[in-house]
């Protein structure tokens, strides 16, 4: 039994990974993950992709008709089922047919060059007025247009 039985030699390298600073790192970003996950949800707009064929239905469907409420956005000027109306104006006018409307839903049309800066006023415009569904449609032909049942006034 000499020098050399030890097991722990005076001389060599720790070869061990000491893992607490990994962790340390690793509890940190969880951390921070957690806090901003919330605050990054919350900036978006839900899309459900809808699909729908536009033709003469040629007859009575077994549906009943539902008055619609349908914005054409252009460059220029927005039309509020056919009507042009002012921006400072559009939230009253949405409002007044919402109240009419049972399934709260607008349909959005933007035709053209439109920024999108604009077309976000309009969704922000839409949704502040009461409006609890919203269609963005992609009809540069006006088929939509033509089909859809127009809002009467009701006096």
């Amino acid at each position: 039994m000499g020098i050399g039985s030890s097991k722990c030699k005076v001389g060599n390298p720790i070869t061990s990974i000491n893992v607490a600073p990994l962790v340390d790192v690793c509890l940190v970003l969880v951390i921070i993950f957690m806090v901003t996950a919330p605050l990054i949800a919350q900036n978006g707009i839900l899309v459900n992709s809808i699909k729908k064929e536009v033709g003469d239905q040629g007859g009575k469907s077994s549906q009943p008709e539902v008055e619609t409420i349908y914005l054409k956005v252009t460059d220029k000027k927005i039309e509020l089922n056919g009507r042009a109306v002012r921006i400072k104006r559009l939230s009253f006018k949405l409002q007044e047919l919402l109240e009419l409307n049972q399934e709260k839903a607008v349909y959005i049309n933007a035709v053209g060059k439109v920024r999108y800066g604009r077309v976000v006023d309009i969704l922000d415009i839409t949704r502040q007025s009461g409006a609890k569904r919203l269609a963005l449609l992609n009809d540069q032909e006006g088929l939509l247009e033509r089909t859809l049942v127009f809002q009467k006034k009701r006096r």
